[in-house]
Parts: structure tokens; C-alpha cells; sequence
């Protein structure tokens, strides 16, 4: 935080506070060195724990059995290399949107009656149905999980992550999805307190340790006006925006600033080539612009031949071998069979 013309740093660890309680930290810092007594925190975070311990999670349990009953294991991204379970090394690529093109995102939002968090979540799943070649997408998002307005002013560690799942139907009119998709996110935000470690156990399939999973591909929306981290008279709280270790395969992040959005796309480095990023970029881009400029457009109709050859071309790693697989094997039956002739 910086006050006047001093620092403060505070170093927490990411399992003792999430987001919403930094804009927390930053009231009462700012309280406190005002002299200012009457910010009070409502419950402390013990009382949650307690609170947590007591819940029922059955409902939720039903509900997420229900959602990943026909699960199979996620293997949908495009990688370059062999899963690597141990190397978190990081890296990202940078998407600017400029004035014009955010306030269309927000007229969009509007027109369709949904959020702009459903606007970009419902277009990143279009991206990764282009690359993936899959109908059924799984995206993970951070939730804040504070059910109980008593706990609104509490600090601690409330978020949890769930998974988004679509279905996508490549002749189906964009503005349909993206409204049909209001209904899937309220009905999973219904269901956001059954801690991900549980939610991962209502999977049939064996859990492969050395693999994410259930979500590979995750999607966050941050705002400084929402979590309460913008610039004040006295203080202004400066968060570091790491991506040297990240823990999905790809990260989706679109950051509101200056009624500006800036999307981020942080991806492994032991998983990704920077040319397979920038492919993603370019085809993302091309659907937010598609989207935003253009009436009653179908999910297959939104990037032109040239993206759609480059992204033709990608592939799994495990397809990938298995492509060489079948072709030795379909080298050496030809060779057998030259041989005996």
C-alpha cells in the first residue's frame, strides 16, 4: 500500500486472504492511520470456520454429481509437449482492448441482458471449442463464496473454484449461447460452497494425480472497483500480477481498468509454444470483434479460413503421439506385406 509518499509491504500467503478481503485490508489500513475507530470487522474468520463445519452439502453434492456423471478425463487443450506435473513456470501474452471495443462488450451485455463476465466466459469456451475440437467444454472460475452476509466484512480465505460447463453446438446463433449461458453460471453460483477438493470427487473416472483433473483452462474477471482496490485520497493498493507460477495449464484473466478491458492469457511453459499462445490470441480476437460488429452470427462462423487452417494444426501431445504411433504401425504392416510379396 502506499500512503503519502511511504510503502508498506505486507506479505501474506494466498491461502490466508483472497481478493475481496485485500479490499478489505485496504479499509481498515486506511482506517486505522486516520484515526478513524468505527471500522469495525463484523465476524472473525473462526466463526466461519465453525459456520463451514456445520454445513450441509448434500444439495450441492447432488447437483455437481448430476453435472459430471458423463465426465471423461480433460484432456481439451491444444499442448506442445508432455504433461509436466511438477513445472508450474509461467508466461503470458497481452490482449488490448481499445475504448470503442469495450464499450461495445458492454453494450452487447446489455442488449442480451446478461453480465460481462457471461459476455467473455461464454466467448473464451468458443475459443476453446475452436481448438479442442470438443462440444462439451469444462472452464474453472474463482467464486467468492461468501453466502452469508454476515461474513461480507470478514477477512480470510472464502473463495473457492468451481467448473463452468458448455455445451456448444457449432450452427447455433452466438447471442442464444451466450444467453442460455446466464442459466448454467446462476445455477452453478447456486452451488458454489462445496469445496473444489469435493467437487473433484463426484468424478467416476480414476484421478490421474499427475494431470489436472477436471479443469484445465481457467477464466477470472478482476475489477479494482468491485474488490475495492482503487486508488483512494491516502492510499492505493498495488497487488503483484505473477504469472511466473501458475497452477492451470491456461489462464484466461480479463482486467477492467479505466472503463478499459485487458485480457491475459497465461499458459504453462512446459505445456505451450509461444506460436500455439499466439494463435489463440489472434482467434480470440477475432471472435470478440466478430461478436461485438456483427448480427445473428453461428458459433462455426466467426474466424476466417486462415485461423481456422492454423488452428486445424494443433493438437494434443497424446494425439500427436498417437498420430506417430499409427503411423509407424501403418509403415511397418506396408513394409511386412512388401517383404511377403
Amino acid at each position: 500500500a502506499v500512503v503519502g509518499n511511504k510503502t508498506v509491504i505486507c506479505l501474506v500467503h494466498h491461502i490466508a486472504i483472497d481478493g475481496w478481503s485485500m479490499g478489505l485490508f485496504k479499509q481498515q489500513f486506511e482506517a486505522e492511520i486516520l484515526g478513524q475507530t468505527e471500522y469495525v470487522i463484523s465476524e472473525p474468520y473462526s466463526s466461519y470456520v465453525i459456520w463451514q463445519n456445520k454445513q450441509d452439502y448434500s444439495r450441492e453434492k447432488l447437483y455437481w454429481k448430476g453435472q459430471l456423471e458423463d465426465m471423461s478425463p480433460n484432456n481439451t487443450l491444444p499442448t506442445d509437449y508432455k504433461y509436466n506435473a511438477t513445472d508450474f513456470a509461467g508466461q503470458q501474452m497481452i490482449l488490448d482492448l481499445n475504448n470503442l471495443e469495450s464499450q461495445e462488450i458492454k453494450r452487447i451485455a446489455k442488449k442480451y441482458r446478461v453480465s460481462v463476465f457471461n459476455i467473455f466466459i461464454s466467448l473464451f469456451s468458443i475459443l476453446l471449442y475452436y481448438c479442442s475440437k470438443k462440444n462439451k467444454i469444462v472452464i474453472g472460475t474463482p467464486v467468492l463464496n461468501r453466502r452469508d452476509k454476515k461474513f461480507y466484512n470478514t477477512i480470510g480465505f472464502f473463495a473457492n473454484t468451481i467448473p463452468l460447463i458448455f455445451n456448444i453446438s457449432s450452427n447455433e446463433d452466438v447471442s442464444c449461447y451466450i444467453k442460455n449461458n446466464s442459466h448454467i453460471i446462476a445455477k452453478a453460483l447456486q452451488n458454489q460452497s462445496l469445496p473444489y477438493d469435493k467437487i473433484i470427487k463426484c468424478l467416476k473416472y480414476n484421478i490421474n494425480e499427475k494431470e489436472q483433473p477436471l479443469i484445465q483452462a481457467m477464466f477470472n474477471m478482476e475489477s479494482n472497483a468491485l474488490f475495492n482496490h482503487n486508488k483512494s485520497q491516502y492510499t492505493e493498493l498495488i497487488l503483484p500480477n505473477d504469472v511466473n507460477n501458475i497452477q492451470f495449464d491456461l489462464i484466461c484473466s480479463v482486467i477492467e481498468e479505466k472503463q478499459r478491458y485487458t485480457i491475459s492469457l497465461a499458459y504453462k511453459k512446459s505445456l505451450f509454444k509461444n506460436e500455439t499462445i499466439s494463435i489463440l490470441k489472434k482467434t480470440f480476437y477475432m471472435i470478440i470483434k466478430n461478436v461485438i460488429s456483427i448480427n445473428n452470427q453461428t458459433i462455426d462462423n466467426l474466424i476466417d479460413n486462415t485461423l481456422y487452417k492454423a488452428l486445424e494444426k494443433l493438437n494434443s501431445y497424446e494425439n500427436k503421439i498417437s498420430f506417430i504411433i499409427d503411423q509407424e504401425l501403418h509403415k511397418n504392416q506396408v513394409d511386412s506385406i512388401t517383404i511377403h510379396m
